[in-house]
């Protein structure tokens, strides 16, 4: 792996994380959050 194939991995973490981040996970199951996710 090269440095771009980290510096895209990076990038697509973060906005998972972000996504993860700001929804409303009350009342889901952890299957549907993985869906999701």
């Amino acid at each position: 792996m090269n440095l771009d194939d980290y510096t895209k991995a990076g990038k697509i973490a973060s906005e998972v994380r972000e996504i993860a981040r700001n929804k409303d996970w009350v009342g889901k199951t952890l299957y549907e959050i993985c869906e999701t996710v």
